[in-house]
């Protein structure tokens, strides 16, 4: 199919803030979440527009030091334990199948109010679980599904004090390509930074959903200023699609801004996740 190659569009204002952010635990990193549409869309190149200056360098400072530790049942039966740390949206952290004994890397993002998101990856890349979590005091509940199996189960998690010491996710290295991928057939997507100059960052994003479609989604040679580690995109060429792009140590995280998904892409044509570096 024939890429079409649309207008300018513009980019929404940029944070000036520098940003900090810690995590938690240790284990098998890999990528994440999105989904995409019916036919090749791209869009071209994206503008930033801004009133400060770019911001190449960043403090970066833990915001506690150490996770919050969750214990529970998956279905009631099977022993898991959890070790999170979330800050400006973002959840990071482990996840442990208590009969197992092997750290899982969790990272995911607010997509509500106190509701998470949460990919748990395997080192290689791969997402074998989606936890859905709404968390209320110390406890959070909701169901982790399975893309191998096409199963869910119901989790209820009980806060059970501190966990491991927070991780510093801040970063000054940009540039690179990131990854997800659900499965062999399924979903997969890939976010790549082309070039970053004295705060001047091009970029690619590219994700496919899985059979039968096959839908793509795509942004072909985005550019903007990146300020921390923010950098936000809009387009109206088709609705109203805007989006941040925030980069930490070993991911970056596409998030929407709220009810502004309209970037005419095809159906269920999506880029927005957590995409991990290769």
């Amino acid at each position: 199919m024939k890429k079409i190659r649309l207008p300018l569009a513009l980019l929404v204002l940029c944070t000036s803030l520098a940003f900090t952010l810690a995590a938690c635990g240790s284990g098998n990193s890999t990528p994440a979440l999105s989904q995409a549409g019916d036919s090749v869309k791209d869009v071209a190149k994206a503008m930033a527009v801004t009133n400060t200056q770019p911001v190449e360098n960043q403090s970066s400072q833990p915001a506690g030091n150490a996770c919050t530790q969750y214990k529970g049942k998956l279905d009631g039966r099977i022993p898991v334990t959890l070790e999170l740390q979330m800050q400006d949206e973002i959840a990071y952290g482990t996840l442990v199948y208590d009969k197992v004994g092997t750290p899982i890397k969790l990272i995911g993002q607010e997509s509500g109010e106190n509701y998470y998101r949460i990919m748990e990856f395997e080192k290689s890349g791969n997402v074998t679980g989606i936890w859905n979590l709404s968390f209320d005091g110390n406890t959070a509940s909701g169901d982790c599904f399975f893309p191998a199996s096409r199963k869910s189960m119901t989790i209820t998690l009980e806060g059970s004090g501190s966990g491991a010491a927070a991780e510093d996710l801040s970063t000054n290295n940009f540039k690179g390509d990131y990854y997800y991928q659900y499965g062999d057939e399924g979903a997969s997507g890939s976010f790549t930074v082309i070039s970053f100059d004295e705060g001047n960052l091009t970029y690619e994003i590219s994700c496919v959903t899985g059979p039968p479609a096959y839908n793509i989604a795509s942004i072909e040679e985005g550019e903007g200023v990146l300020m921390g580690n923010t950098l936000s995109y809009r387009n109206t060429d088709f609705g109203d699609c805007a989006f941040d792009i925030r980069f930490y140590k070993g991911f970056v995280a596409v998030q929407y801004m709220e009810g502004k998904n309209d970037c005419g892409f095809g159906h269920n044509a999506y880029v927005d996740g957590i995409f991990l570096r290769k």
